[in-house]
């Protein structure tokens, strides 16, 4: 028989196998733990920064009321109402139905659409103390009824929520242009205003904020200043969230004609205030009757069709008269008188008396779309109503319809005044 011999330090070929394996085993758990040894370093490091970071932020804004931007949780696209249909309040049997203008949209409910969709921002403190935040500010852009998005107010919305508000920013359904849609008017729009605070304080509730103590204020720019103050005014006692007050950029507060004044370029910016200045100025002409947005009195007559979900040139060929050659509006005109008195109701300056909510008002000199007139009457109706102290003017004597104004030095002197009486009325109304 043939004999094998082994040294010491040779064990043979199945131990050198073993050996072999183990070898490579020991290699695979050795990389394994580095690796978990360099994320473990990775996460330690991203772990640091981020603690830094927020103990600087923590530093830079010890006071709850002015969270950063950081400090900011935000939800967008939600979605309102929670079923498929918007209410119509103003269809007969309705609670808002009203003779004048009718049974709107049949009396139907109107479908839910992709434009019932908000953006709500909350401070991310107030998670923390909810029974601390219950103070609401709902944006309505602007876009002359027919066009426009929420991202308009996005950084508006960012900075009243650093001032300590839920802030929300909504989108709606818009006058169609083109032709006969009687499910969209200025009255769908405010019952989407309905819906939306049902489903903020809705969803807010569920966030564990206590319901009862919710309280709203209506923020709008331009066409949506006009809905925030339309809204208010008139349906402002039914809101689902007490309304404390109203913060108006630039807000048409009528369609009437000779209300829409606008100052002249070459006699510089409108400074007249009081309605009897500027029918003073009206008649010196300082100011002219017309602005680029009313194109003689023509578009403000298509646009009351428009809040009565007609087409815009519904009834325009039967008041039509022509003066030097320029198309105008027979303003003696059965049609024209029918419909003015239909849709006064869609006016926020008809709706003022002495219990009218506090109001805040921006207003430029220099603004060719909705003119320091708009105020001027809006002032007067509440002189009228023995309530001019709800009434406050933040005005930019050369500012323009741009909002917000950050390119003149005027301009953004009157959004720090803005924010200075917008904390002002928060501690006063709120």
């Amino acid at each position: 028989m043939d004999s094998m011999e082994y040294k010491l330090d040779d064990p043979g070929p199945e131990s050198d196998i073993m050996t072999q394996k183990y070898s490579k085993n020991s290699k695979i758990i050795i990389a394994i733990l580095v690796s978990i040894i360099i994320l473990l370093l990775i996460g330690l490091i991203t772990v640091l920064i981020f603690y830094l970071k927020d103990k600087d932020n923590k530093t830079e804004n010890s006071k709850p009321e002015h969270d950063s931007e950081d400090d900011i949780i935000i939800f967008y696209n939600l979605s309102y109402p929670s079923n498929d249909t918007i209410k119509n309040s103003f269809g007969e049997g309705g609670p808002n139905y009203n003779e004048t203008i009718g049974n709107v949209n049949n009396g139907s409910d109107y479908n839910k659409t992709d434009n019932n969709i908000y953006d709500l921002y909350i401070p991310r403190k107030a998670m923390e103390r909810k029974n601390k935040y219950n103070k609401i500010m709902l944006s309505i852009h602007g876009g002359a009824w027919m066009f426009g998005s929420k991202s308009f107010l996005e950084e508006t919305c960012k900075e009243r929520t650093k001032l300590g508000y839920i802030c929300a920013s909504m989108e709606y359904n818009f006058l169609s242009f083109n032709k006969n849609t009687p499910d969209q008017n200025i009255f769908r729009m405010l019952d989407e205003i309905t819906a939306v605070q049902e489903t903020i304080k809705l969803v807010l509730k569920i966030l564990d904020f206590d319901e009862e103590k919710l309280e709203i204020c209506l923020y709008g720019e331009s066409s949506g200043a006009h809905l925030a103050l339309l809204y208010s005014y008139w349906l402002g006692e039914k809101s689902p969230i007490p309304i404390k007050f109203i913060h108006n950029s630039v807000a048409p507060v009528t369609l009437e004609f000779g209300h829409w004044l606008y100052y002249k370029e070459e006699n510089g910016p409108l400074d007249r205030i009081d309605p009897e200045d500027i029918e003073r100025a009206n008649n010196s002409k300082l100011i002219q009757n017309n602005s680029k947005f009313t194109f003689n009195n023509t578009i403000l007559t298509g646009m009351m069709n428009l809040f009565l979900g007609r087409e815009l040139f519904h009834n325009l060929p039967y008041m039509t008269i022509f003066v030097d050659g320029k198309m105008d509006i027979n303003q003696a005109n059965e049609n024209f008188t029918q419909l003015l008195d239909t849709v006064k109701i869609a006016f926020p300056i008809n709706h003022i008396n002495s219990n009218t909510l506090p109001t805040l008002c921006y207003y430029a000199g220099k603004d060719l779309d909705v003119g320091i007139a708009q105020y001027a009457y809006l002032r007067n109706k509440f002189n009228e109503s023995n309530n001019n102290d709800n009434l406050t003017l933040i005005y930019s004597k050369y500012a323009t319809h741009e909002i917000p104004d950050t390119v003149t030095e005027e301009g953004k002197k009157a959004q720090k005044d803005l924010d200075l009486k917008l904390r002002e009325f928060t501690d006063k109304y709120f």
